[in-house]
Protein backbone atom coordinates (compact mmCIF):
# COMPACT_ATOMS: atom_id res chain seq x y z
CA UNK A 1 0.00 0.00 0.00
CA UNK A 2 1.55 3.30 -0.78
CA UNK A 3 1.22 6.64 0.49
CA UNK A 4 -0.49 9.58 -0.13
CA UNK A 5 2.80 11.64 -1.12
CA UNK A 6 4.21 8.52 -2.71
CA UNK A 7 5.13 8.94 -6.68
CA UNK A 8 5.87 6.62 -9.58
CA UNK A 9 8.10 6.78 -12.46
CA UNK A 10 8.34 4.73 -15.72
CA UNK A 11 10.15 2.20 -14.11
CA UNK A 12 10.17 3.26 -10.44
CA UNK A 13 7.84 3.28 -7.36
CA UNK A 14 8.07 4.90 -4.30
CA UNK A 15 6.28 4.82 -1.30
CA UNK A 16 6.46 5.13 2.43
CA UNK A 17 7.97 1.98 4.17
CA UNK A 18 5.60 -0.14 6.21
CA UNK A 19 6.63 -1.89 9.76
CA UNK A 20 4.51 -4.78 8.06
CA UNK A 21 6.65 -4.72 5.11
CA UNK A 22 9.60 -7.02 6.45
CA UNK A 23 11.39 -8.10 3.34
CA UNK A 24 11.58 -4.26 2.14
CA UNK A 25 12.95 -3.46 5.50
CA UNK A 26 15.62 -5.84 5.08
CA UNK A 27 16.15 -4.27 1.28
CA UNK A 28 16.40 -1.40 2.91
CA UNK A 29 19.23 -1.83 5.21
CA UNK A 30 21.17 -3.84 2.60
CA UNK A 31 20.69 -0.52 0.36
CA UNK A 32 21.79 1.86 2.94
CA UNK A 33 24.82 -0.56 3.79
CA UNK A 34 25.86 -1.17 0.68
CA UNK A 35 26.04 2.82 -0.34
CA UNK A 36 27.59 4.27 3.20
CA UNK A 37 30.21 1.44 2.60
CA UNK A 38 31.15 1.33 -0.75
CA UNK A 39 29.24 0.15 -3.81
CA UNK A 40 30.79 0.77 -7.25
CA UNK A 41 28.21 2.22 -9.85
CA UNK A 42 29.91 3.22 -13.70
CA UNK A 43 32.99 4.70 -12.70
CA UNK A 44 32.61 5.74 -9.33
CA UNK A 45 32.37 4.45 -5.99
CA UNK A 46 29.91 5.56 -3.74
CA UNK A 47 30.48 5.73 0.02
CA UNK A 48 30.02 7.71 2.99
CA UNK A 49 33.55 9.58 4.43
CA UNK A 50 33.16 8.83 8.23
CA UNK A 51 32.10 5.24 7.76
CA UNK A 52 35.00 4.56 5.20
CA UNK A 53 37.05 6.45 7.04
CA UNK A 54 35.98 4.64 10.53
CA UNK A 55 36.34 0.68 8.62
CA UNK A 56 32.64 0.00 9.16
CA UNK A 57 31.73 -3.91 7.30
CA UNK A 58 29.10 -4.03 5.29
CA UNK A 59 27.14 -6.96 7.52
CA UNK A 60 27.59 -4.27 10.87
CA UNK A 61 26.34 -1.13 8.87
CA UNK A 62 23.30 -3.19 7.50
CA UNK A 63 22.39 -4.90 11.04
CA UNK A 64 22.92 -1.31 12.34
CA UNK A 65 20.57 0.17 9.94
CA UNK A 66 18.29 -2.68 10.08
CA UNK A 67 17.97 -2.25 14.00
CA UNK A 68 17.53 1.68 13.21
CA UNK A 69 14.60 1.00 10.67
CA UNK A 70 13.14 -1.03 13.16
CA UNK A 71 13.04 1.34 15.66
CA UNK A 72 11.37 4.45 13.62
CA UNK A 73 9.59 3.08 10.62
CA UNK A 74 6.42 2.82 12.28
CA UNK A 75 6.37 6.83 12.60
CA UNK A 76 6.31 6.88 8.84
CA UNK A 77 8.94 9.00 7.35
CA UNK A 78 11.53 6.31 5.67
CA UNK A 79 10.56 6.45 2.62
CA UNK A 80 11.99 4.23 -0.40
CA UNK A 81 12.34 3.49 -4.40
CA UNK A 82 11.92 0.31 -5.93
CA UNK A 83 12.53 -1.02 -9.24
CA UNK A 84 9.51 -2.38 -10.97
CA UNK A 85 11.23 -5.12 -12.93
CA UNK A 86 12.58 -6.48 -9.75
CA UNK A 87 11.52 -5.46 -6.86
CA UNK A 88 14.65 -4.96 -5.09
CA UNK A 89 15.04 -1.57 -3.03
CA UNK A 90 17.23 0.81 -4.78
CA UNK A 91 17.09 3.81 -3.09
CA UNK A 92 16.25 4.93 0.87
CA UNK A 93 15.73 8.52 2.46
CA UNK A 94 15.36 7.28 6.65
CA UNK A 95 14.06 9.91 8.90
CA UNK A 96 12.65 10.37 12.01
CA UNK A 97 10.39 12.40 14.00
CA UNK A 98 12.81 14.48 16.30
CA UNK A 99 12.42 13.82 19.92
CA UNK A 100 14.23 15.69 22.07
CA UNK A 101 14.28 13.50 24.89
CA UNK A 102 15.95 11.18 22.61
CA UNK A 103 19.30 12.57 21.89
CA UNK A 104 21.97 10.48 23.84
CA UNK A 105 23.32 7.61 21.24
CA UNK A 106 24.12 4.24 22.82
CA UNK A 107 27.44 2.92 23.45
CA UNK A 108 28.48 0.34 20.81
CA UNK A 109 30.65 -2.18 21.63
CA UNK A 110 32.35 -5.35 19.68
CA UNK A 111 32.46 -4.85 15.68
CA UNK A 112 30.14 -1.97 16.57
CA UNK A 113 32.70 0.09 18.13
CA UNK A 114 33.78 2.17 15.46
CA UNK A 115 30.59 3.65 15.26
CA UNK A 116 30.89 5.51 18.16
CA UNK A 117 33.50 8.03 17.32
CA UNK A 118 30.92 9.00 14.37
CA UNK A 119 27.59 9.18 17.08
CA UNK A 120 30.11 11.25 19.05
CA UNK A 121 30.28 13.70 16.31
CA UNK A 122 27.29 13.60 14.97
CA UNK A 123 25.85 14.12 18.64
CA UNK A 124 28.08 17.12 19.04
CA UNK A 125 26.56 18.96 16.38
CA UNK A 126 23.18 17.98 17.24
CA UNK A 127 23.86 19.48 20.86
CA UNK A 128 25.08 23.03 19.34
CA UNK A 129 22.02 22.65 17.04
CA UNK A 130 19.21 21.95 19.97
CA UNK A 131 20.47 25.03 22.23
CA UNK A 132 20.15 27.01 18.92
CA UNK A 133 16.44 26.00 18.80
CA UNK A 134 16.07 26.68 22.10
CA UNK A 135 17.61 30.35 21.99
CA UNK A 136 15.36 31.21 19.24
CA UNK A 137 12.23 29.44 20.21
CA UNK A 138 12.77 30.79 23.71
CA UNK A 139 11.70 27.16 25.04
CA UNK A 140 12.75 23.56 24.38
CA UNK A 141 11.80 22.24 21.20
CA UNK A 142 9.11 19.30 21.18
CA UNK A 143 8.25 16.27 19.98
CA UNK A 144 6.59 16.35 16.65
CA UNK A 145 8.05 19.86 15.50
CA UNK A 146 10.87 18.72 13.70
CA UNK A 147 12.11 16.10 11.32
CA UNK A 148 15.53 14.69 11.29
CA UNK A 149 16.76 12.82 8.22
CA UNK A 150 19.21 10.46 8.72
CA UNK A 151 20.46 8.21 5.60
CA UNK A 152 19.80 8.87 2.28
CA UNK A 153 21.21 6.03 0.30
CA UNK A 154 20.76 4.95 -3.82
CA UNK A 155 22.49 1.93 -5.49
CA UNK A 156 21.86 2.63 -9.63
CA UNK A 157 23.84 4.69 -11.66
CA UNK A 158 20.83 5.35 -13.53
CA UNK A 159 18.60 8.33 -12.64
CA UNK A 160 20.70 8.55 -9.05
CA UNK A 161 20.05 12.51 -8.86
CA UNK A 162 16.74 11.84 -9.66
CA UNK A 163 15.62 8.97 -7.23
CA UNK A 164 17.48 10.65 -4.35
CA UNK A 165 15.75 14.46 -5.39
CA UNK A 166 12.13 12.58 -5.31
CA UNK A 167 12.84 10.89 -2.06
CA UNK A 168 14.30 13.96 -0.86
CA UNK A 169 10.72 15.62 -1.71
CA UNK A 170 8.40 12.98 -0.44
CA UNK A 171 10.03 13.58 2.90
CA UNK A 172 9.50 17.45 3.04
CA UNK A 173 5.97 17.60 1.35
CA UNK A 174 5.10 14.88 4.15
CA UNK A 175 6.57 17.17 6.85
CA UNK A 176 4.68 19.90 6.09
CA UNK A 177 1.51 18.54 5.13
CA UNK A 178 1.46 17.27 9.23
CA UNK A 179 2.55 20.72 10.29
CA UNK A 180 6.00 20.27 10.91
CA UNK A 181 8.05 23.70 11.57
CA UNK A 182 11.14 22.34 9.75
CA UNK A 183 13.41 19.28 8.87
CA UNK A 184 17.17 18.86 9.33
CA UNK A 185 20.38 16.36 9.09
CA UNK A 186 23.79 16.24 9.05
CA UNK A 187 25.50 16.72 5.63
CA UNK A 188 28.64 14.45 5.39
CA UNK A 189 30.30 15.24 2.16
CA UNK A 190 30.16 17.61 -0.50
CA UNK A 191 27.73 15.80 -2.64
CA UNK A 192 25.51 15.66 0.00
CA UNK A 193 25.50 19.50 0.83
CA UNK A 194 25.42 20.35 -2.53
CA UNK A 195 22.01 18.26 -2.89
CA UNK A 196 20.45 19.95 -0.09
CA UNK A 197 21.59 23.48 -0.29
CA UNK A 198 21.19 24.06 -4.20
CA UNK A 199 17.95 21.98 -5.27
CA UNK A 200 15.92 22.03 -1.68
CA UNK A 201 17.26 25.20 0.13
CA UNK A 202 18.63 23.94 2.90
CA UNK A 203 21.16 25.89 4.52
CA UNK A 204 23.47 25.58 7.61
CA UNK A 205 22.62 27.75 10.64
CA UNK A 206 24.64 29.06 13.06
CA UNK A 207 24.76 28.20 17.28
CA UNK A 208 24.48 30.65 20.08
CA UNK A 209 27.66 32.30 19.39
CA UNK A 210 27.25 32.97 15.73
CA UNK A 211 29.50 29.97 14.59
CA UNK A 212 27.97 27.61 11.80
CA UNK A 213 27.25 24.18 13.10
CA UNK A 214 30.00 22.08 11.50
CA UNK A 215 32.60 20.06 12.46
CA UNK A 216 35.94 20.70 10.31
CA UNK A 217 37.38 17.34 9.88
CA UNK A 218 40.71 18.29 9.60
CA UNK A 219 40.67 19.37 13.21
CA UNK A 220 39.51 16.18 14.20
CA UNK A 221 42.13 13.67 14.96
CA UNK A 222 40.02 10.70 13.42
CA UNK A 223 38.09 12.01 10.47
CA UNK A 224 41.12 14.35 9.32
CA UNK A 225 42.02 11.60 6.83
CA UNK A 226 38.77 12.11 4.70
CA UNK A 227 40.20 13.25 1.18
CA UNK A 228 39.36 17.12 0.64
CA UNK A 229 37.88 16.18 -2.68
CA UNK A 230 35.11 14.23 -0.82
CA UNK A 231 33.85 16.95 2.08
CA UNK A 232 36.05 18.67 4.32
CA UNK A 233 32.98 18.95 7.31
CA UNK A 234 30.09 17.53 8.73
CA UNK A 235 27.26 20.55 8.34
CA UNK A 236 23.76 20.36 10.13
CA UNK A 237 21.55 21.72 7.12
CA UNK A 238 18.24 22.70 8.17
CA UNK A 239 14.98 23.73 5.91
CA UNK A 240 12.14 25.64 7.47
CA UNK A 241 9.05 24.15 6.44
CA UNK A 242 6.18 27.20 6.60
CA UNK A 243 8.31 29.85 5.62
CA UNK A 244 8.46 31.73 9.23
CA UNK A 245 10.63 28.90 11.21
CA UNK A 246 14.18 30.12 10.32
CA UNK A 247 17.11 29.45 12.17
Amino acid sequence: MTDKVSYKETTISYQVLKQSDGSLIKDAAACLAETFTGVKLGDSIIREPMCYTRHILKDDFENFVLDYLNHVVEQGYCFIATDDKTGMVIGVYACEIFDPAETEAPVFEGSFEPFNRIMELLGDLDSRFIETLEQRLGRQPERDEYLHAFMLGVRTERDRKLIANRLIQMSLDKAEMNGFKGCFLEATSFKSQVLLTKYFDFYMPVDTVNMPIQTIYAETSVFKTIPAEVGNSCQILYKPLNGTDKI
